[in-house]
């Protein structure tokens, strides 16, 4: 068998113990050595290296039954902040967070961008008012996350569609957040896929490892999920159902008056104007939304579909109605579940995709190997957004 050189197993080593600290909070050394399968030599040394990288610190003791009190070590969380950015047509929120994910500071400001000139400057001015009052400096902020509504491109991040941002669509966003903070790593997604990253991560997809996400709201998107890894496609732009034809005929549209129109698209039907239309109709309601649902049971046919956006954050029961109208399907009909949407599941998101870029920065930082050997698994930054 042929094992790595050993800054490579130490640094899998380091890795173990970061993670473990960022997923259950301060722990012992006979703890970590537990949990890691780490020696006790190796793992006093360690934790002395990593303490010396400022990555983890001593945190008080914990009293033991057998003997004298155990240190406890936890990870410094503010070693570095990372921001998550929801950029809707009306304002930018931005949420700012340490490296075990608490938020630390907010806020929303108008956006006011024009032009290509004004995306680096809005940026930075989002970071800064987030941080405004708290004494914290826009340079402990290391990673961002922008989320943006319409089709980013995989490769590059600059967004290619996205009607509801004509003055950022086509724009270098990255390079020019970058030449106002050269100091940050920058991502850019699809606002919806990053819904779906915290929905995953901490919320609602209740450990379901392959589940669709179905957004609606002034854009109909689809995201699906997939052993833990979101799936967008070769452009970006898988899930892009809003503009399919409803055609007429097909259980559940016969009753709707657009359906008879040629062209009709799924995201007329269901634009919040369309659906407040149907006042409290619940039931109306849904059999628009098992329209959509019926093209996500047959493309993804997954375990779980989640229901976010402003349509399903207003209706109570439009989950269970939803699930009630896709039995005209042959599919195996999945659960179906409310995911709370809005620019701060956004920014959750954004949060989570830029925490796994800090992360591993901090092992690369705490480990003796060079950053760039540090063996790094496949990441939502890597799977579902742009950076450079």
């Amino acid at each position: 068998m042929k094992y790595g050189p050993p800054s490579a197993l130490r640094t899998l080593n380091e890795g173990a113990v970061l993670h473990a600290l960022f997923e259950r909070g301060a722990l012992t050394r006979p703890e970590i050595e537990e949990i890691t399968g780490l020696s006790k030599p190796a793992a006093a040394r360690l934790l002395l290296r990593v303490e010396e990288a400022g990555i983890v610190r001593r945190a008080g003791e914990k009293a033991s039954k057998h003997g004298p009190a155990a240190v406890l070590w936890d990870i410094v969380a503010d070693a570095s902040l990372v921001a998550g950015i929801s950029v809707r047509a009306e304002q930018l929120w931005t949420d700012i967070a340490d490296l075990r994910g608490t938020v630390v500071a907010s806020a929303a400001v108008p956006n006011e961008v024009r032009g290509p000139d004004e995306v680096g400057p809005q940026v930075r001015h989002a970071v800064e008012a987030a941080l405004s009052g708290t004494g914290i400096a826009h340079d402990r902020v290391a990673d961002i996350t922008l989320g943006l509504p319409g089709v980013v491109e995989p490769v590059g991040g600059r967004l290619t569609h996205g009607a509801q941002l004509p003055a950022w669509v086509d724009v270098d966003i990255i390079g020019a957040v970058r030449a106002e903070m050269p100091h940050v790593d920058v991502f850019t997604s699809n606002d919806v896929a990053l819904v779906a990253v915290a929905a995953h991560e901490v919320g609602e997809s209740a450990g379901a490892e392959d589940f669709a996400l179905l957004w609606l709201d002034r854009g109909i998107r689809a995201v699906y999920v997939r052993r833990g890894e979101v799936l967008l496609g070769a452009h970006g732009s898988s899930g892009e159902i809003g503009a399919l034809p409803v055609p007429a005929g097909i259980p559940g549209a016969a009753d709707l008056p657009l359906a008879a129109v040629p062209g009709t698209r799924l995201e007329e039907l269901l634009s919040p104007a369309a659906v407040a239309g149907l006042g409290d109709d619940v039931d109306a309601i849904a059999a628009r939304v098992a329209l959509a649902g019926a093209v996500v049971l047959a493309a993804y046919d997954p375990d779980l579909i989640l229901l976010a956006g402003s349509v399903a954050d207003r209706y109570e029961g439009l989950a269970t109605a939803v699930r009630s109208e896709l039995t005209f399907m042959p599919n195996a009909i999945p659960p179906v579940a409310h995911a709370p949407g809005g620019a701060r599941a956004v920014a959750t998101g954004a949060i989570r995709l830029s925490l796994r870029n800090a992360r591993a920065r901090a092992l690369g930082q705490g480990s003796s190997a060079a950053a760039d050997d540090a063996p790094l698994q496949r990441t939502y930054g890597q799977a579902l957004a742009g950076r450079r």
